[in-house]
């Protein structure tokens, strides 16, 4: 990652495995347009990059983001609209299509505060894994505001209507154990295993056929919006273009692998 050098970002790359840091700790790790510039710049490097399998954000400090950074979007920007919008634009591509529609394995490591905008980053990862310690919240209604981008939707999604709605009306706080509860993140660890945990799922990740995971993320985003009849002609379509990207036969020799290992795990007494 030399070619690349970030004012907001830290990225260490080993093992097939990005690990991003979201690097303003001063800020609570709060979004600026210079943070939404950077991660758009970031991804569209790292999706493109054969040697990436597995992308984990995590955030320094205490806290993992705190959304976006106030003084910089509602106040240094009030008078331009324009420019605004621009970088509005820029965020919703990073998340939704550099982060949510990556080709790649993505994890959300939450170590600390995670309000507004930073629980769509976590939402825009295939898994969210939190420490005990995370606290999370939509605050946008107590300064008179609304939570923005797709927060309504992607909150209803991932926590059901009476759930998300609540939690955007109150502006109340919640912890891991319920963000997990309510289907916010995948699961909540202990704070002093976070690292550890998160560590040891990237390199399981790592380890799957990159063509195998980047198929079964296109059939899971695709599943929901297509009937029974179509997701089984889509799921069969994308089993052929599997075998097509896979030049190498690691899908094949991944089955014979595993059908090698199941025989000499169920042999009867004598026969192995």
């Amino acid at each position: 990652m030399s070619q690349y050098t970030f004012d907001t970002l830290a990225v260490e790359l080993a093992e097939g495995i990005a690990r991003v840091t979201l690097n303003r700790p001063e800020k609570r790790n709060a979004m600026n347009p210079r943070m939404h510039e950077e991660m758009h710049r970031l991804l569209a490097g790292l999706n493109a990059d054969p040697e990436v399998h597995v992308i984990v954000i995590t955030g320094a400090g205490k806290s993992f983001c705190a959304g976006a950074d106030i003084k910089e979007f509602f106040n240094d920007l009030e008078g331009q609209p324009e420019a605004r919008a621009v970088i509005m634009e820029v965020a919703r591509q990073w998340m939704w299509e550099g982060i949510a529609g990556s080709p790649k394995a993505t994890i959300a490591m939450i170590n600390g505060h995670c309000f507004g905008g930073g629980l769509l980053v976590a939402l825009a990862c295939d898994i969210a894994v939190a420490g005990s310690a995370a606290l999370f919240g939509l605050p946008e209604i107590n300064w008179g505001h609304v939570p923005g981008g797709a927060a309504s939707k992607k909150t209803i999604e991932a926590m059901g209507a009476r759930q998300a709605l609540y939690y955007a009306l109150t502006g109340e706080n919640f912890d891991a154990e319920t963000a997990a509860r309510t289907g916010l993140i995948t699961k909540t660890v202990s704070q002093e295993r976070l690292a550890e945990e998160v560590d040891a799922l990237a390199k399981t990740l790592a380890a799957k056929s990159p063509f195998a995971v980047r198929t079964v993320k296109e059939i899971y985003r695709a599943a929901p919006d297509l009937d029974m009849t179509i997701l089984h002609d889509f799921v069969a379509a994308k089993i052929d273009q599997l075998r097509i990207r896979d030049t190498a036969g690691n899908r094949s020799k991944g089955m014979q692998d595993f059908i090698g290992k199941r025989l000499r795990t169920t042999a009867p007494m004598g026969e192995q």
